[in-house]
């Protein structure tokens, strides 16, 4: 080993200061807590689409990070061609990875990296990031035998896909959610370490018999426990994420059309925030809905706001949406989907529904009831301090790295 330890670092997403979605974040600070280890020597291998490309680029560099982003281009015939590819992963049946890793994605990681080296390059640690990147590490293996092996699980993968076929009810995707399964537990196998975002993860992958060394560290998220509450009465209810991803309009739209009318005519407003909200939501605009697209900070939304919803029938993992309502005091109104991982308490850090009345009246109770309102804010607050502590987990990572590297 040299005097530093090589770390080869390969994600699906280039990691960047202003990264605008969670795993992004996540990936940005740990990514950049192991770089400023002087132990450690990083290179980075990612994607970025050409919108975003030039940010990542010079952001990475500004810090002094080796890197090298393949592009997705977004028009012309490379886009034309790489669209294609993906295409046939999504629509073939006995794709080994049941459509989570697309061909081509796939095809240029591994390119990047055979080439890295064919340079004379040897990783002494090789960490894969999201499950895309993660179900290549027999491959990825191959090229470097003598390396130990991180996967970064952002969520279980096959979950979110099994709860996806199950509300479509398609044989074909409950099919691609076995191959994905048995496709990420294998992956999870062949690892040296596995880091999860949350404990609950850890039960579900350790039920299905695989006894690879885990550790479960705290997802960043954007801690808003220094901010003060500014409400003032008004009645607005608040939904909050990415509104292209389908698992975040979808719940939105329920809302909408599950809840909010028999609240409509008391005054409440239903704001959704976040970028890229799809016409099936942006159609239904109407007096007390409104739509922000992206906003610079969610602070003043969470400030002013009654209530966060979460009402999530899709996705898996950890929910940083709700780690950092809670962080601010917001009262969040979620279902099983919206807390797992979360170890909050029904009626004391938040409030659990699942039915639209249950959502209709817990809003009305914490409308009318100050002294609920003020308890659930304060229990919520003293969650996040005493359970989900980011700085303390960058600390603790390079060691874990270290260790591993080491033998110890």
């Amino acid at each position: 080993m040299a005097d530093r330890i090589n770390v080869l670092w390969v994600s699906k997403t280039a990691p960047y200061d202003n990264v605008p979605h969670a795993g992004g974040k996540v990936h940005n600070y740990y990514l950049k807590a192991l770089h400023a280890d002087p132990r450690f020597d990083v290179r980075l291998v990612t994607f970025a689409d050409s919108l975003f490309y030039r940010e990542a680029n010079d952001d990475l560099s500004g810090y002094g990070i080796e890197h090298e982003i393949i592009e997705h281009k977004t028009e012309g015939l490379a886009h034309a061609l790489w669209a294609g590819l993906n295409m046939e992963t999504r629509l073939n049946p006995w794709n080994r990875y049941g459509g989570l890793t697309y061909n081509f994605e796939a095809f240029k990681a591994l390119s990047a990296i055979r080439a890295i080296a064919g340079s004379g390059y040897a990783p002494d640690i090789v960490i894969l990031q999201w499950t895309q990147m993660g179900l290549l590490v027999d491959k990825v293996r191959a090229i470097f035998p003598g390396a130990r092996f991180v996967l970064i699980e952002e969520d279980v993968a096959y979950q979110g896909a099994e709860r996806a076929a199950d509300i479509s009810g398609s044989s074909f995707l409950r099919g691609r959610a076995a191959t994905l399964k048995k496709a990420e537990l294998a992956a999870l196998g062949d690892a040296d370490l596995v880091i999860l975002n949350n404990r609950k993860d850890l039960a579900l992958v350790r039920g299905e018999g695989v006894k690879t060394d885990f550790w479960v560290w705290c997802p960043y998220y954007q801690s808003l426990l220094g901010s003060e509450r500014a409400y003032d009465g008004r009645r607005e209810i608040v939904f909050y994420g990415a509104m292209r991803r389908r698992e975040n309009w979808s719940a939105a739209l329920w809302f909408l059309d599950e809840v909010f009318p028999s609240l409509e005519g008391d005054g409440y407003r239903f704001t959704v925030v976040g970028a890229n909200p799809p016409e099936q939501l942006t159609s239904r605009v109407r007096e007390g809905v409104s739509f922000t697209g992206f906003v610079d900070s969610v602070e003043p939304y969470f400030a002013r706001a009654l209530c966060l919803v979460a009402p999530l029938s899709m996705g898996a993992g950890i929910k940083v949406k709700v780690l950092e309502a809670m962080s601010a005091g917001l009262p969040v109104l979620t279902n099983d989907i919206g807390i797992e991982g979360i170890p909050a308490e029904n009626g004391v850090s938040y409030l659990h529904c699942e039915a639209p009345s249950d959502y209709s009246s817990s809003i009305t109770a914490l409308a009318n009831n100050p002294g609920l309102r003020d308890r659930v804010s304060c229990a919520a607050r003293g969650l996040m301090r005493g359970s989900f502590s980011f700085e303390a987990d960058a600390k603790a990572f390079p060691n874990r790295v270290f260790a591993l590297a080491v033998g110890i």
